[in-house]
C-alpha cells in the first residue's frame, strides 16, 4: 500500500481542454477525491488542475462535500482531512486568481 499511496500522491488530475464544463470539473474533483469507489483506503491524488476561469466550480465541489454530514461523520479522519486541505488550496488558488485579475483589470 505504501507504493500506491506513494504513486498516486504524485499525480495531478489536470483537465486543459478550454472547453471544460462545470459537469466535467466535478466529476474530475469527484474522482480526485474517489480515485476507486470499490476499494477502501485509497490514497488521494496530490492535486486537480484546471483553467483559472473553474477554480470556483472545483472549490464548490469539494465544499459540497464537506458540507455533507454523512461525509463527515462516515469517511476516515484522513479522507475528511485531505477535502479540507484541498479545499485550502483551491482556496488560495482562487484568491491568487482574483488578485492577477484585479491587476490586469488595474
Amino acid at each position: 500500500m505504501n507504493g500506491l499511496k506513494l504513486v498516486l500522491n504524485m499525480i495531478d488530475l489536470t483537465t486543459l481542454e478550454g472547453k471544460d464544463t462545470d459537469g466535467k470539473v466535478k466529476q474530475l474533483c469527484y474522482k480526485a477525491m474517489h480515485p476507486h469507489d470499490a476499494v477502501d483506503g485509497i490514497p488521494k491524488v496530490a492535486a486537480v488542475c484546471v483553467y483559472p476561469s473553474m477554480v470556483k466550480v472545483a472549490k464548490k465541489a469539494v465544499e459540497s462535500k464537506l458540507a455533507n454530514e454523512n461525509f463527515v461523520t462516515r469517511a476516515k479522519p484522513e479522507v475528511v482531512a485531505q477535502a479540507r486541505e484541498r479545499l485550502a488550496q483551491f482556496q488560495e488558488q482562487l484568491q491568487a486568481v482574483e488578485a492577477h485579475l484585479a491587476e490586469l483589470s488595474g
